[in-house]
C-alpha cells in the first residue's frame, strides 16, 4: 500500500490495524519520542509497560523498562551501556534481539515512516532461537563425533600397519625356521 493510499484510510481503521497487528508494535516520532503502542506490546512488558508514556524520550522509556527488570541486559558492561546500544540500533533501523526477564526473546525491528518516525515491531522468537540453539548443539555434537571417528580411524590404520608388520615378521621367522630345518 502506498503512502497516499494509507492516508486515505479513516483514522479509526488505522487505529484498528495497529491494534490488530500480529506482533507487539510501537511508534517513535522523528525526535525519538514514544508515540503509541498496541496491546501486544503492553503485554510483553508486564508491569514495566507503565513506562510506555506518549511523549517520553525513547531512551527514558528503555531506561524505565530496564530499571523495572523487564529486560535482561545480559553481559552488557552496564545497564546504561545496554540502553545506549539498544537506542542506537533501533534509531538506525538495525535489528536487535532482546531477552525479557522471563526468558522470552524478542526480535526488534524498526521501519522508517514519514517525517523520520519509526514503526518498531517486537516479535517473539523464543521458539525459533530455542530451535537454533538446539541445532547448534547438535552440530557441535556431530563435530565432536566426527573428530572421534577421525581419531579412531587413525588408530585403526596404525593398528593395521602394526598387524601387517607383525605378520611380515612372523612369515620371515617361519621361513627362517623352515630353512633351518631343511638344512
Amino acid at each position: 500500500m502506498s503512502e497516499a493510499d494509507a492516508s486515505a484510510l479513516p483514522p479509526r481503521l488505522l487505529a484498528e490495524l495497529f491494534a490488530r497487528f500480529p506482533s507487539g508494535a510501537f511508534v517513535l516520532d522523528g525526535e525519538r519520542r514514544f508515540v503509541a503502542c498496541n496491546d501486544l506490546c503492553l503485554g510483553m512488558f508486564g508491569a514495566a509497560a507503565e513506562c510506555l508514556v506518549p511523549g517520553a524520550p525513547f531512551r527514558e522509556v528503555l531506561g524505565g523498562i530496564v530499571a523495572r527488570g523487564a529486560i535482561d541486559v545480559g553481559e552488557a558492561t552496564s545497564a546504561e551501556a545496554w540502553i545506549a546500544a539498544a537506542h542506537e540500533r533501533v534509531s538506525d533501523g538495525r535489528e536487535l534481539v532482546v531477552r525479557l526477564a522471563g526468558g522470552r526473546d524478542l526480535r526488534v525491528e524498526a521501519a522508517r515512516l514519514s517525517e523520520g518516525a519509526l514503526l518498531v515491531t517486537l516479535t517473539d522468537v523464543s521458539t525459533l532461537l530455542g530451535h537454533e540453539r538446539a541445532l547448534e548443539s547438535r552440530v557441535d555434537e556431530l563435530e565432536r563425533m566426527q573428530e572421534r571417528i577421525g581419531t579412531q580411524s587413525r588408530q585403526m590404520r596404525e593398528l593395521a600397519e602394526r598387524l601387517e608388520t607383525l605378520r611380515s615378521e612372523a612369515e620371515r621367522a617361519n621361513r627362517t625356521k623352515s630353512e633351518f630345518l631343511a638344512n
